[in-house]
C-alpha cells in the first residue's frame, strides 16, 4: 500500500508528540507507582487511537468527507484533553488508588469510543444521502439535457410549446426521490428517449404522456417526504 507524502508527515508529527511525551514522563521525577503506569498508559493509548482516528479522517479523498469528520475531531479533543488530565493527575500522585485510576479511564475511553461510533454512523449516512441527492439530480438534468436536443429538433411551433413547458416541469422537479417511485422514473427516461424518434405531429401525444408521468412522480414524491 502506498503511503502519501503528506501521511507520512502526519505520522511523524504523531511520533514526535509521543517522543516528547514520553521524555518529559520519564525525566520529570515522578514515582514509578501503579497510578503512575496507568496514568501513563492511558495517556499514550489515547493518543494512539487519536492518531489512528485522524489518519483515516484525513485519508479521505474528497474535501466534503473530511468536512463532515470535523465532529469526530472535537471528540478526539475533548477525549485527549480528560484523559491528559486525569493521566498526569494518576502519574503525579503515587497514593492514587490503581482501581479507580482504572475505572475512571476506562470510563472515559469507552464514553469517547461510543461517541465516535455514533458521529461516525451519522456521517456515513448524510454521505450516503448526499450521493443519493447526487444521483437524483443527475437524473433530472439528464432528462433536461434529453428534451433539449429533441428540442433543437422540433419544427412544429405546437411541439415545441410543449416541449419547453415539459423542459420546465422537469427542470423544477424535486430531484428527491424514493425506491417506490423507480419504475415510474425509468418509464419517464425511456419516453423522453422515444421522444427523439418521433415525427413532430407525433410528438405532442407522447409529449402530454410525459407530462401526466411527471405530474404523477411530482405528487407521490410530496407524499413520501
Amino acid at each position: 500500500m502506498k503511503i502519501s507524502k503528506n501521511k507520512i508527515l502526519y505520522l511523524l508529527v504523531i511520533v514526535l508528540i509521543l517522543g516528547l511525551f514520553n521524555l518529559i514522563a520519564f525525566l520529570i521525577p515522578f514515582e514509578r507507582s501503579n497510578s503512575f503506569w496507568i496514568g501513563y498508559g492511558s495517556i499514550t493509548l489515547s493518543a494512539l487511537i487519536s492518531a489512528v482516528v485522524l489518519y483515516f479522517i484525513f485519508d479521505k479523498k474528497t474535501m466534503k468527507s473530511r468536512f463532515y469528520g470535523i465532529p469526530l475531531i472535537y471528540v478526539l479533543i475533548s477525549y485527549l484533553v480528560v484523559q491528559l488530565g486525569l493521566g498526569i493527575v494518576q502519574m503525579a500522585i503515587p497514593a492514587f488508588n490503581y482501581k479507580v485510576a482504572i475505572i475512571t479511564n476506562a470510563i472515559v475511553l469507552v464514553v469517547s469510543i461510543i461517541g465516535l461510533i455514533g458521529i461516525t454512523a451519522g456521517k456515513d449516512e448524510i454521505e450516503r444521502i448526499d450521493e443519493k441527492v447526487k444521483e437524483k439530480v443527475l437524473y433530472i438534468k439528464e432528462i433536461e439535457v434529453k428534451l433539449e436536443g429533441v428540442i433543437a429538433n422540433t419544427l412544429d411551433q405546437a411541439a415545441l410549446k410543449e416541449l419547453k413547458k415539459l423542459k420546465d416541469l422537469v427542470k423544477y422537479s424535486d430531484p428527491m426521490s424514493k425506491v417506490e417511485l423507480e419504475s415510474l422514473e425509468e418509464s419517464i427516461l425511456a419516453n423522453v428517449n422515444r421522444l427523439s424518434n418521433l415525427k413532430d405531429e407525433e410528438k405532442v401525444v407522447k409529449i402530454e404522456e410525459i407530462t401526466k408521468q411527471v405530474n404523477e412522480r411530482n405528487r407521490l414524491v410530496k407524499i413520501y417526504k
